[in-house]
């Protein structure tokens, strides 16, 4: 799913749709098709609306980096159609991926890393996963189920007595049987729906009961480690905090150095937590943890033989020339930060001194 105009974390997507921003040096749409590759998927359809071309770009130049899924692209043109809609469009336009087989939604704007095989650990039932913990019930308009762990409602108050609140991780299965029963009530002009009035609603009311599948328990105090977490990319806020978590646990057994080295395979890990993928490495002095990621194909000299960078920084440029070398012997820091510089002049345009929580676009 990496249709939405991400809004409310402008001006950052005023250039950049959301699931292609990065954190930790990766963006979150290619950390999805990952997640999705390790579960064994054979086919993934991105749906696109937004700066759409950035987006079809992107799965192009990764194609090679994933050569056991086959990469489709659905265009929701001229109007973008929700969380519903999408769904609709990609099975009615992808007929022969949808011939007894179930469907795997994933948002592409969220960070998550555990274990999806018990969505599939049976087939034939349609499921989500969900999250008890209470930073999230804090934080999310809650789904609700009942004793049984079917899904009965969404919204701020509890549709019916004793339901229970849940957080939904925006990754949920359709199964075979049920992705015949939306077909069955697709419009014929596709139009925006929202995914529960358009997909999960019809469902419930032809009688399928959607399952929920626990990731994170309401017993903990924070149930995230090196290998399981989940973030989404709403606001900067939760850009931030996704990415004070990643450069956090870059030890050489956690999750995100598999997903570093499958983005960009020839990586080095100069020191422990400091990763490095560009052409010009040996004259920078890097505090850890710290990323740094040259995507630039521009052939113009750069010179960082004064960027200092950490500690929990990234920093990602690509295209335009860069020059990090300052008047004076001064040199350009940037501490605990999210920098993402693409087709600026950084002499001109940000401050020699980067401090605290700050972005840059």
């Amino acid at each position: 799913m990496a249709a939405g105009f991400g809004t409310r974390l402008r001006p950052s997507t005023q250039y950049c749709p959301k699931p292609l921003i990065p954190v930790g040096g990766v963006e979150p749409l290619f950390h999805a098709l990952y997640q999705m590759k390790e579960l064994g998927v054979s086919d993934v359809v991105v749906n696109a609306h937004y700066l759409h071309e950035q987006i079809a770009t992107a799965l192009k130049s990764w194609e090679k980096l994933f050569p056991t899924m086959k990469l489709h692209l659905s265009v929701e043109n001229p109007e973008i159609l929700g969380t519903g809609g999408s769904i609709h469009k990609v099975i009615r336009d992808f007929p022969k991926l949808f011939e007894d087989r179930g469907l795997l939604v994933m948002n592409g704007d969220t960070l998550a890393a555990f274990d999806l095989s018990p969505l599939l650990s049976r087939p034939e039932e349609t499921c989500f996963a969900i999250s008890n913990w209470k930073e999230h019930l804090k934080k999310y308009k809650p789904l609700w189920v009942d004793s049984s762990g079917a899904w009965v409602g969404i919204g701020s108050t509890a549709p019916a007595e004793g339901a229970q609140a849940a957080h939904l991780l925006g990754i949920h299965y359709i199964a075979p049987a049920h992705v015949e029963l939306v077909k069955t009530f697709i419009p014929p002009q596709v139009k925006e729906a929202d995914l529960f009035n358009g997909i999960y609603r019809p469902l419930v009311d032809r009688g399928v009961r959607p399952q929920q599948r626990e990731i994170m328990k309401d017993t903990l105090e924070s149930p995230y480690s090196e290998k399981i977490f989940w973030f989404d990319m709403t606001n900067i806020e939760y850009l931030l905090e996704a990415q004070r978590f990643v450069m956090r646990h870059l030890s050489r057994d956690s999750w995100w150095p598999r997903v570093l080295r499958a983005r960009y395979p020839k990586i080095k890990e100069l020191s422990p937590g400091v990763w490095v993928n560009a052409s010009r490495q040996t004259k920078c002095r890097f505090n850890g943890p710290a990323i740094f990621i040259e995507n630039s194909k521009h052939s113009e000299s750069r010179s960082f033989s004064g960027l200092d960078i950490g500690p929990d920084a990234s920093l990602v440029f690509d295209g335009g020339t860069v020059d990090f070398e300052k008047s004076g012997g001064s040199a350009l820091v940037i501490r605990n930060s999210v920098v993402l510089v693409s087709r600026l002049d950084l002499e001109d345009d940000i401050p020699e001194c980067i401090e605290n929580d700050v972005r840059v676009i």
